[in-house]
């Protein structure tokens, strides 16, 4: 593959799990209640702990997209 090649991969990596992001951020906190009363009955985790584990699967996606996405996008534009 060439540079060009592989920035386009990349950065289209990065929209796309950037989206992905967005609506799982946008449907746990636009349907929360829905979205709680589902994982409350599948794993019989209290509403509080859910909402705290919602929180920590969004900031670990966010950070996983930066580092395996975003970061070498970046230094692909940047020798390119």
């Amino acid at each position: 593959m060439t540079i060009d090649q592989l920035t386009s991969f990349f950065g289209w990596m990065t929209v796309i799990n950037f989206a992905f992001l967005f609506v799982a951020a946008f449907i746990l906190t636009m349907a929360a209640g829905p979205v709680i009363a589902i994982h409350r009955r599948l794993t019989g985790l209290p509403e509080r702990r859910l909402r705290i584990l919602y929180v920590d699967f969004l900031a670990r996606f966010k950070m996983l997209a930066i580092l395996f996405s975003f970061a070498p996008w970046l230094a692909l534009k940047i020798i390119a």
